[in-house]
């Protein structure tokens, strides 16, 4: 299976329950999410230390984008990838589900970072269809006025 990687920043003082980024697959596409980098990022001045949450979650409709990252390939030699891209900003905002469904949550400091690798046994699925996007959503806390999520995430299909 060839790999492929995105990299995108949030909107700036991203709400609660909000979506940072959502991984979008074209409709005849199955992926693995094989790594998924998350990080703050400031437009400018220093950075606050506060928690955040972030949740992973299994969305039903991909929303109107107004930004969407294309990704790259890992080895040139591949295939263009079946993804339609990584959307990181919306006129309509994606279909996500509740905290209560997020399939994975992670929490880190904003000075610092988390890199959640899905590996051998530990595999994350998307099945096949437009709809089934995966939403990276900030959760608990808003972000800080300057404040970014930074995410990169790397696949497999």
């Amino acid at each position: 299976m060839a790999r492929y990687n995105a990299a995108v920043l949030s909107a700036a003082a991203l709400g609660i329950d909000a979506a940072a980024a959502t991984i979008v697959p074209g409709a005849a596409v199955r992926f693995k999410l094989r790594r998924l980098t998350l990080g703050v990022a400031v437009t400018s001045g220093s950075i606050v230390s506060q928690q955040v949450v972030v949740g992973i979650n299994r969305g039903t409709a991909r929303g109107t984008q107004t930004t969407n990252v294309a990704g790259s390939k890992m080895d040139p030699t591949s295939a263009a990838s079946g993804i339609t891209g990584v959307d990181s900003a919306w006129s309509v905002q994606p279909t996500l589900g509740a905290t209560a469904t997020d399939v994975f949550k992670v929490a880190f400091n904003t000075q610092s970072g988390a890199d959640l690798p899905w590996e051998q046994l530990e595999e994350f699925f998307s099945d096949v269809g437009t709809a089934n996007v995966i939403g990276i959503v900030n959760r608990v806390t808003a972000l800080p006025a300057n404040h970014q999520l930074s995410v990169a995430v790397e696949w497999e299909e």
